[in-house]
């Protein structure tokens, strides 16, 4: 698995968005320069049936909610089968109010790589209050949820076997239980 991004703030690399650590601060979070257009992508390795996508953005800061969900406002999420993102599938679009620091997607599909994309400027749509010359990707943790295509044929494979990819080193089907802050993998 591997990770790239539209350009790197400090040392803030995108590789840091599936450590597995969802801290929600600065330091743990892969982080683009202000631009017009930003994105981050991951590449899974194969092409997967994907189900569920969920983003952990940024959120250090008390005072600054509303500036952290601002920036992002507008984000899509693609699923696709190469890096182009116009041969991929819009499984997500922001575009009427501000996203939660923590989001949830159900995006079902079927991909190698799963890219998060924002832009800004003349003829864009965003949320009214957001940011509207620049934005910025701040992704302290983006998980993908899914399994192996072949085993995707089966019609009950989201109560049998649930498959973690964005975390790196992992591969296979997997059944994840979240408990709180707890989360366990069995293979």
């Amino acid at each position: 698995m591997s990770t790239v991004q539209s350009s790197v703030q400090s040392s803030y690399g995108p590789d840091l968005a599936v450590d597995g650590i969802t801290i929600q601060r600065e330091g743990s979070c892969a982080q683009t320069k202000y631009d017009h257009v930003v994105w981050w992508r991951v590449d899974l390795g194969e092409i997967k049936a994907i189900y569920n996508i969920k983003v952990f953005y940024r959120n250090d800061s008390n005072n600054n909610d509303s500036l952290r969900m601002s920036e992002h406002a507008g984000f899509s999420l693609f699923i696709s089968n190469t890096t182009k993102l116009k041969d991929g599938y819009l499984c997500y679009k922001n575009t009427d109010t501000f996203p939660h620091l923590l989001s949830k997607h159900v995006c079902v599909e079927r991909g190698r790589y799963v890219t998060y994309y924002n832009e800004r400027g003349n003829g864009v749509i965003v949320p009214l209050g957001s940011r509207r010359n620049t934005t910025i990707a701040e992704l302290c943790e983006v998980q993908v949820f899914g399994t192996n295509v072949e085993d995707s044929a089966d019609e009950n494979i989201c109560l049998n076997s649930i498959a973690f990819f964005a975390i790196a080193g992992v591969s296979g089907s997997f059944l994840l239980i979240s408990f709180g802050l707890n989360m366990f993998l069995w293979r």
